[in-house]
This record gives C-alpha cells, sequence and structure tokens, in this order.
C-alpha cells in the first residue's frame, strides 16, 4: 500500500532500485515459477527504494486514513507468523509431532515413507521423484531424462550408473502408470511383480494449498538387462 508514495523522479539511486524491480518482476511473471518467493527481491528492492526518497507531501495529507488498514496488515501479517509458529515448532521437540508436520509440509515425505515401509532395506530405488533426500533406501533420479529426450544428451553413461548401482525397483506415480513416459521407456526392465497401491499427496507450507492425492506403485526393476532393455518393445518378465 505504501508503494502508492513511491516517487523516484530524477533520484538515480531511487531508479537503479525500482527499475530492474520491475525487469525482474516481469522476467518472473512471464518465465518463472509461479510461487511467492519469486518477487521477494524486487519486493524487498522497492521498500529499499521507498525508505530513500523523500517523503512526499500527500503521505502527510493521507496519513491517517492509512493506519487502519496498515494495522490490520501488521495483524494479518503477525497471524500468519504465529500459526506458522504454532502448528510447526512442536515438530522439533516431539516426534509423532514432527510426522504430523513433514506428512503435511514437506513434499515427497509420504512418498518415501510408504517406500520405507513397503520395499525391503536393500532395495535400491529408481524415481523421478524429487524427495530424494527424504528416502530411507539408496536411490537413483531420472531428472537427466529429460535432456535425454530432448536429444540434448546420451542416455548410455546414465544407464550404466543404473546398473553398476544395481537398481531393484523402479518407483512410479499415477493410477494409469503403464501409459506414463518413465514406464514406457523402461517397460522392459520391469518384471509383472508390482506392489502398491500406495497413497501420496502434493504436500506445501500453505495450510490452503495442499494438493490432491495420487497413487505410487513400486515395479520389480532388472537392472541387468541394461541398456538394451530401455526404450525398447515391452517384454514379459517374470
Amino acid at each position: 500500500m505504501l508503494f502508492l508514495f513511491l516517487r523516484p523522479k530524477r533520484d538515480i539511486w531511487a531508479w537503479g532500485l525500482v527499475f530492474p524491480a520491475i525487469v525482474v518482476f516481469i522476467v518472473s511473471a512471464v518465465l518463472g515459477p509461479k510461487v511467492s518467493r519469486s518477487y521477494l527481491e524486487p519486493y524487498f528492492w522497492l521498500l529499499l527504494a521507498l525508505a530513500l526518497q523523500k517523503v512526499p507531501q500527500g503521505f502527510f495529507r493521507y496519513r491517517n486514513w492509512l493506519k487502519i488498514p496498515a494495522i490490520m496488515q501488521v495483524m494479518l501479517v503477525m497471524a500468519m507468523c504465529w500459526y506458522g509458529i504454532l502448528t510447526a515448532v512442536p515438530g522439533a521437540f516431539v516426534k509423532s509431532a514432527r510426522t504430523n508436520v513433514m506428512m503435511r509440509m514437506a513434499n515427497g515425505y509420504d512418498v518415501m515413507k510408504w517406500v520405507g515401509d513397503t520395499l525391503p532395506e536393500n532395495a535400491v530405488i529408481l524415481t523421478g521423484h524429487r524427495a530424494v533426500g527424504l528416502s530411507p533406501r539408496e536411490m537413483v533420479q531420472l531428472d537427466w531424462l529429460s535432456y535425454v529426450l530432448a536429444g540434448r544428451d546420451d542416455p548410455l553413461s546414465y544407464l550404466a550408473r543404473i546398473k553398476t548401482r544395481k537398481v531393484t525397483h523402479m518407483v512410479v506415480i499415477g493410477d494409469d502408470f503403464k501409459n506414463s513416459s518413465t514406464y514406457r521407456l523402461f517397460s522392459s526392465c520391469l518384471s509383472d511383480e508390482i506392489i502398491g497401491p500406495g497413497k501420496g499427496h502434493q504436500a506445501t507450507r500453505n495450510p490452503f494449498n495442499q494438493g490432491k492425492e495420487f497413487t505410487l506403485w513400486a515395479i520389480k526393476f532388472h537392472s541387468e538387462l541394461l541398456p538394451d532393455c530401455f526404450m525398447k518393445p515391452p517384454e514379459r518378465l517374470n
């Protein structure tokens, strides 16, 4: 609201903050992820420009009218902060509370918990899920697939690593997982031994932006057949 009084005029120092903030805001809105943290830096740059400029006369004219909405904004922010503290901090002291906090706020925690509860301890997992750091099992990522499918990289070095790591299972997401691109690429490396379904959901720190549930499947993976089984017509394995 106070940005209404931003008047950089001929102040080169203020424009040195305002202009980059506008550029970053536009680029983030068009090309960046649609999340609030993408706009945090431009927000602080504008605050700094506002603090450096001379106080405009219009501010004194409307100061009394700004008090109530400003106080309401402060109270709202304080309420949000206290909500975060009261719902998250107990997880640092109580194990059951930590599990509850992680299930609600840590994306991929429920996926990896299902992996830990379902698959043997010596399992080596192949997955495209991002929450590798939360996995209780050894895991191999599939983030390289986008480069390979775009023709910008050779898959042989990645497939050799999967074979060296002796991957035993592939974890896939979705009710109709057999039609997913990941499943089709490795279909000749997979057997009919399927574990599931498990349940997961898109967790966020925003209580008003919790994602929908999805199903999980773990499929027996024959890494000894690599690299020949990659991108080959499906075969039935036992």
